[in-house]
């Protein structure tokens, strides 16, 4: 069962995801007439990687009935990414 408050924050959620647009921003900011806007050129790496997965499967295999796709991080993707336990010293 939920709290009041937590039933208050998943109500208020919903009704502030329904006020976005379909840029992720609230209508009453885009809708702001004293705001001025710009496009942006952004590649969404993963995005790119599913549309190239399903042209691979569209042109090769035809039909694969409830065959999903998922976007995974490669392991070695982010060779920034520390993988050493916190505390341990560097090398």
């Amino acid at each position: 069962m939920w709290s009041v408050r937590d039933r208050c924050l998943a109500e208020a959620m919903v009704v502030y995801d329904a006020a976005l647009n379909a840029q992720g921003i609230p209508s009453w900011i885009a809708q702001d007439p004293d705001r001025q806007w710009t496009v942006d050129e952004v590649v969404d790496n993963a995005a790119a990687a599913l549309d190239a997965a399903r042209e691979e499967y569209e042109r090769g295999q035809g039909k694969n009935h409830g065959l999903r796709l998922v976007v995974v991080e490669k392991p070695s993707a982010r060779p920034d990414r520390l993988d050493d336990q916190p505390g341990q010293p560097e090398q």
